[in-house]
């Protein structure tokens, strides 16, 4: 790699990827489990990252060590092909379902989740079925709501403030869909009150401008029986 001509474009950023034995190199399995290589060029990378006139050059095999945070696939991202399969990795081929089958999919998540106590994780799998059920053509709103609210006990035991805010204001989108004022305003507040507080300043901005947009919104249906932010499900 010319690191001076990246340099000289402008480029931000490198991040290098190790040799994996996947697709073309599929035949390649001297390379599992020989990580001998790994710690030179992760320290000949050392010169270019603490010279500042240089772009930032990122060895993935470092990220995935034991060095940084280690592989993060399947919990910080996910891989969709074009196809819609969805995947833990682009190097990793097992799938876990189709993004068509976005409900079916967020079930098993759930389920998984569920048994490894990992409750952030169960929160926004709780909050993705609430926006699916969303979307479909006749929506069981009282799953929404039980979703949300499940999703709000959960991001409270572990005190992740800024998706509680956010979950906050996805109960208000729902209470305005009911024709539920009084408690839309109520989530609204909730989630402008932890955003001023996490000095979380751009979703700050864009809560309060899609305020009143979103309360005047047509399509409100008031036959919507729901129990209301303070509900807790059993």
């Amino acid at each position: 790699m010319d690191h001076n001509a990246c340099k000289q474009i402008g480029i931000h950023e490198v991040l290098i990827f190790d040799t994996l034995p996947t697709g073309r190199a599929k035949h390649r399995t001297d390379l599992i489990d020989n990580t001998a290589w790994l710690d030179d060029m992760i320290d000949s990378l050392i010169p270019y990252n603490q010279d500042p006139s240089y772009p930032g050059v990122v060895a993935y095999a470092y990220m995935t060590s034991h060095r940084s945070v280690g592989c993060s696939c399947g919990t910080s991202y996910f891989y969709i092909s074009p196809y819609g399969d969805v995947n833990s990795c682009d190097f990793n081929h097992a799938q876990f379902g189709n993004v068509l089958e976005t409900l079916t999919i967020t079930r098993k998540v759930l389920r998984a989740l569920s048994v490894v106590n990992d409750l952030w994780g169960e929160s926004m799998s709780l909050n993705l079925a609430a926006k699916a059920i969303w979307q479909t053509q006749n929506p069981n709103w009282q799953q929404v709501e039980a979703n949300l609210a499940q999703s709000v006990i959960l991001l409270r035991q572990i005190r992740a403030r800024p998706d509680l805010a956010r979950t906050y204001l996805l109960q208000r989108r729902l209470y305005d869909r009911a024709g539920r004022s009084a408690w839309a305003i109520d989530c609204h507040y909730r989630a402008i009150q932890l955003f001023e507080e996490l000095n979380m300043t751009g979703e700050l901005r864009q809560a309060q401008g899609q305020s009143d947009a979103e309360t005047i919104t047509p399509g409100i249906s008031r036959h919507i029986e729901l129990l209301g932010p303070h509900w807790q499900p059993d």
